[in-house]
């Protein structure tokens, strides 16, 4: 099919792109925030608890977020979610006071859960099951280089600019691409002509509902297939422990190098930028693995939870290094 490949690259970069600035304008508030602290803007209890205003926001958008991805068109969700986050990030930019910063990463948090069941849903239409662990894992990395660019843009901005310049660029950014990635994109296949690709068994790219799924209601599956799932629950919970570290991290340990080793702010920032670079390679290395192992997700999984347990252990155990190992360790922690 000419032109079929081309356009899958162009869907996949464009998602790409897309989420490398979602991931940049969910982090732009934590490295805005030893500033605000030490201007006196916000104490730390404050940063706390505005901090902790955007994952309960954030939360429940993805849960609701799938469900519209299924029922409307995830190019418009997810270019409509990028303008809104840019907008929520201009005004973090002219937010005063704790109420006016809570509100507004709030808000942010509410808008950024849609951006992730756009992409699912953009992905599994132009790739098949075979190749979406290495197609999934590369795109994931998305997040990781956000995270990456993140401490460098905001701390620079924040370090020759004022405080607000760590949340307005970037927010006039994401609103920029999300205007250009609605036209750019195309939901499936179809859309422009092309036949969908099939797997060898026969299966196409589009997931093919098992014996009796068109004819059970909606709500049935919902309880069958996701509530009273055990496989689900098990990583939901692992992914909640997992995502307690990883924000505990994001949005503490710059802190903890600041005031601990008396470094610059934009010089704590790049250190845990680290955790992004590992982060970076082990998401990727785990969807060619588990692709060489014939899609076998989960036990992959598992090696590299046991992996994260290990390195959690090591930090416990060893809390004071030279600055090398103490790299090496946060670049493990984001590894696995």
């Amino acid at each position: 099919q000419k032109g079929f490949k081309r356009w899958r690259y162009r869907v996949f970069f464009g998602l790409y792109a897309s989420y490398v600035v979602y991931a940049l304008t969910r982090a732009t508030f934590t490295f805005m925030s030893p500033t605000l602290q030490r201007e006196g803007l916000l104490s730390l209890a404050e940063i706390g608890a505005v901090a902790s205003a955007f994952p309960m926001m954030y939360g429940g958008s993805k849960l609701i977020s799938g469900f519209i991805a299924d029922n409307m068109s995830p190019r418009l969700v997810l270019g409509s979610g990028m303008i809104l986050t840019g907008l929520a990030n201009l005004g973090l930019a002219l937010a005063r006071g704790f109420r006016g910063f809570g509100l507004t990463w709030a808000l942010n948090g509410l808008v950024q859960g849609v951006g992730a069941g756009a992409v699912a849903r953009v992905l599994t239409m132009w790739y098949t099951r075979k190749e979406r662990g290495f197609w999934w894992a590369f795109w994931s990395t998305s997040s990781n280089f956000g995270g990456f660019l993140a401490p460098l843009v905001c701390g620079f901005l924040v370090s020759n600019f004022q405080w607000q310049a760590g949340a307005l660029f970037p927010g006039i950014g994401a609103i920029v691409l999300g205007l250009l990635m609605i036209p750019l994109l195309r939901d499936e296949p179809e859309d422009l002509g092309y036949t969908v690709p099939h797997d060898p068994n026969g299966t196409s790219s589009n997931s093919v509902p098992a014996e009796g799924d068109e004819k059970m209601s909606y709500v049935k599956l919902l309880l069958e297939r996701v509530l009273f799932n055990k496989t689900l629950w098990f990583l939901a919970v692992s992914n909640c422990f997992i995502y307690f570290l990883r924000s505990g991290m994001r949005s503490w340990h710059h802190f903890y190098l600041a005031d601990t080793q008396k470094i610059r702010v934009a010089e704590a920032a790049y250190r845990v930028s680290g955790m992004e670079i590992g982060g970076l390679i082990g998401t990727f290395s785990s969807g060619v693995v588990s692709d060489k192992v014939k899609g076998s997700r989960i036990p992959v999984m598992l090696v590299y939870l046991a992996g994260l347990a290990v390195t959690i252990l090591f930090v416990a155990v060893f809390p004071k290094t030279t600055p090398l190992i103490d790299s090496l360790a946060i670049s493990m922690l984001g590894f696995f």
